[in-house]
């Protein structure tokens, strides 16, 4: 559970799967595990939020930049650390991304902190 970082959309998946599965929740359980489950194993960990500003730019990147080609949930299952978001960001430069230099740095730490391993 704990390397999964699951969106909280992911994680109502994840429960219904469990679910289906046999797992003993009630409905009335369902919405407070799914809001631990995404506080506590979400995408993003508290430890490492960003400053604002660059969490802010960066995912105004992460939309008009990665989106424009990728959906968000093939980024999510990507859980790279920073080297491997770097390298991501120059793969995605090479193919025509056009992520500048001076946005590249914040970019990757939000990717990295958002979409870890």
């Amino acid at each position: 559970m704990r390397q999964q970082r699951l969106s909280r959309s992911g994680w109502e998946r994840e429960l219904t799967k469990m679910i289906s599965w046999g797992a003993a929740v009630e409905d009335s359980e369902q919405k407070e595990l799914v809001e631990y489950l995404a506080a506590h194993f979400g995408v993003e960990r508290p430890s490492q939020q960003l400053p604002a500003d660059i969490a802010r730019s960066a995912s105004e990147l992460l939309e008009t930049k990665c989106q424009s080609c990728h959906d968000l949930r093939l980024i999510e299952a990507q859980r790279l650390d920073v080297a491997g978001w770097a390298r991501e960001v120059d793969k995605m430069n090479n193919w025509g991304a056009r992520v500048a230099a001076s946005e590249k740095d914040g970019l990757v730490r939000y990717l990295a902190t958002r979409f870890a391993q």
